[in-house]
């Protein structure tokens, strides 16, 4: 089974918000900054799933198909399909044409 090769990827956010403001001279508290900053979750916890498998039949070609599930997004999951095709071409260390 050299030819072929899977890979699972897991991304995960997790914002406590406890963010610490000195005194500022009165111009704002620390929920303000936080909702300036456009980094309040409120309450989200962003994650992303990744699969991958690919099969090389050459030495010189992969075949590759991937699935995303992305909900870094509060109101929408994105979930995307790729098939990629790679090929080398040219001269490289094992050859010299």
């Amino acid at each position: 089974m050299q030819r072929w090769r899977a890979g699972v990827r897991y991304d995960w956010i997790d914002a406590d918000n406890n963010l610490n403001v000195r005194d500022l001279g009165g111009f704002a508290s620390s929920s303000d900054v936080i909702q300036a900053s456009g980094l309040d979750s409120d309450g989200h916890q962003p994650q992303r799933w990744t699969l991958m498998v690919d099969w090389s039949p050459s030495e010189f070609s992969r075949i590759r198909a991937q699935y995303e599930r992305d909900e870094s997004q509060p109101s929408q999951t994105d979930n995307q399909w790729t098939l990629q095709y790679i090929m080398a071409l040219g001269s490289h260390g094992a050859h010299a044409f």
